[in-house]
């Protein structure tokens, strides 16, 4: 965990890669047999807090590398079941992904905010403000 941002720098490319996975969900609402699909951001994210490695994560050979979170686009990606799939096979439903969908971009954006604000705050001490 970084010590100035914390856990935020994880958490903005994760919630980058879950945004990526939701949009796709919204495209295919209309494709016959789409299963809507998921990111478990929450698992993601404890796993990075306890310090366990996952397959999103860089290897790194050298001890003053930092490590960088790399997704793959089918690591720990789930299924998400649908409450009422579509006569066709689809389990995307407009709403429920729009919402999940806006929820995560907030989220997103109030970890960008924390790491401006730190950004700030750092750049006032700097220079002495």
């Amino acid at each position: 965990m970084d010590p100035i941002f914390g856990i935020h720098l994880d958490a903005l490319s994760m919630r980058e890669k879950r945004a990526q996975i939701l949009a796709t969900n919204l495209i295919n609402a209309n494709t016959p047999h789409y299963k809507a699909k998921d990111l478990d951001f929450n698992k993601l994210l404890t796993e990075k807090m306890q310090g366990k490695e996952s397959n999103l994560a860089l290897a790194t050979d050298q001890q003053n590398h930092l490590p960088i979170v790399q997704i793959d686009a089918t690591a720990d990606v789930i299924q998400r079941p649908s409450a009422q799939p579509s006569a066709d096979g689809n389990t995307v439903d407009d709403g429920i992904e729009q919402n999940i969908y806006t929820q995560n971009s907030v989220q997103y954006l109030a970890s960008l905010s924390f790491i401006n604000d730190k950004i700030k705050t750092i750049s006032l001490a700097l220079r002495g403000e």
